[in-house]
Order: C-alpha cells, then sequence, then structure tokens
C-alpha cells in the first residue's frame, strides 16, 4: 500500500463554514442580544438556554446570510446601548414573546422579531448602515447559493 503525503493550509475564504464565528473574536464582550438580556437581568438562565438553544440553530439551517449581517453589526449596536445606558428591562416583552413563540414551535416569526428587533436597536443606537463583508468570496462563490 503507497504512503500519500497530505499537506495542509488554510482553508480557502470561500469555503469557510463559520465566517460569522470568526467575526465575533475581533470584539470584547457579548455580541448577542440575548445574552445582553442575560447579562442585565432581563431573561433568566433558562429562559437564555430557551432561546439561544432554539434561534441560533434555526438562523444557522434557515438565515444563515442574514445571520452572517447580524453578526457584523449587533456588536456595535449593543456596544452603543451599553454606552447610552439603555433600558434593557424594556425588552422584557420581547423576551416574553420569543419564549411564547418558541414554545409554539413558531420559530420562524421568533427569528423575525429577533431581527426586527436588533434592527430597531440599531436605529435607536444611531449606528451607521455601512457595514463590512465578512466574507466576500463567500458571497461570490458558487457555493453561496446552497447556504
Amino acid at each position: 500500500m503507497p504512503i500519500l503525503t497530505v499537506t495542509l493550509t488554510a482553508i480557502p475564504p470561500f469555503l469557510r463554514a463559520w465566517p460569522m464565528l470568526e467575526s465575533k473574536g475581533r470584539n470584547s464582550g457579548a455580541s448577542h442580544l440575548c445574552t445582553k438580556l442575560k447579562e442585565h437581568g432581563i431573561v433568566s438562565d433558562a429562559e437564555f438556554h430557551t432561546i439561544s438553544t432554539a434561534i441560533t440553530p434555526y438562523a444557522f439551517a434557515t438565515h444563515r446570510k442574514e445571520l452572517m449581517v447580524y453578526f457584523e453589526f449587533a456588536p456595535e449596536v449593543l456596544q452603543q446601548l451599553e454606552k447610552d445606558s439603555y433600558n434593557w428591562a424594556s425588552l422584557r416583552p420581547f423576551a416574553d414573546s420569543m419564549l411564547d413563540k418558541i414554545a409554539n414551535k413558531q420559530l420562524e416569526s421568533a427569528f423575525q422579531e429577533w431581527m426586527q428587533t436588533i434592527l430597531r436597536l440599531k436605529e435607536e443606537a444611531h449606528v451607521p448602515d455601512a457595514l463590512e463583508v465578512l466574507d466576500v468570496q463567500l458571497a461570490k462563490s458558487p457555493l453561496a447559493s446552497s447556504c
């Protein structure tokens, strides 16, 4: 049997499976809205777990490109809201709605509400619309249509 030698190199950007996770490494602190809610005591550990284990896998499976954009601007939005001493308690109705939708298996509706909420918060935080593209090669890749 012949010996096969393989040289490993970096994965090309257009083949990366989790470019949005790479973007998280650029920022200190939390980059998720639900994490902020937990940090500020708006949701319990159990509620945080329920929301994050339902919405995150659903978003990765069905709305990957939107999730990439979320990871691009959410950290800046949440950091700005922290600087502005945002009233996180005002998001308790949002958390209740998310929990209700998850309990009723309305994950698409929950995801849409989550995205609408972060976009509203983006406006409130006065974060500009200029977004960096996380991975331009991913968008140009022939594989992008299968994502």
